[in-house]
């Protein structure tokens, strides 16, 4: 059965960083169990064709929301902690970061859960084997 709901239209964007366009395509959904579709053409945005002065305020305009919308922290948090995330992103542009994303960039490298996921992929045997070599290597540098 088909549950029929106030429709949902948005326009769907895409950046295509290889090429420098930016795609629009309207969409809609009627019934929670469809897929949305796609609703006539897509407008597609060349970026490589607007002037320099235009790319060059955008790419001001497009740092300037990311830095506000860092600071859209939670309603407890205090005016020092909403500076601080704005602050931690400067800091992450200004370093010569490729991520756009400052998570991304700092993601936390668990080495015990990076060895206990390549331990899964080996048989039983194998694993046996580098434990007792590693024991061996231990009991060596400790005299």
């Amino acid at each position: 059965m088909t549950t029929i709901r106030k429709r949902k239209e948005w326009i769907a964007r895409t950046i295509n960083e290889a090429v420098g366009t930016i795609t629009l395509q309207a969409m809609r959904q009627v019934a929670d169990d469809e897929k949305p579709v796609a609703v006539g053409d897509a407008l597609v945005f060349d970026t490589t064709k607007a002037s320099n002065a235009v790319r060059q305020y955008a790419t001001l305009h497009g740092f300037t929301q990311r830095l506000g919308d860092a600071t859209a922290l939670s309603a407890g948090a205090t005016l020092e902690e909403k500076f601080d995330a704005a602050r931690q992103l400067v800091e992450h542009y200004e370093s010569g970061a490729e991520s756009w994303n400052l998570k991304a960039s700092r993601a936390k490298v668990d080495p015990e859960a990076m060895l206990a996921q390549l331990v899964a992929t080996l048989p039983p045997e194998r694993v046996a084997e580098i434990v007792a070599a590693a024991q061996a290597k231990l009991a060596n540098a400790q005299g």
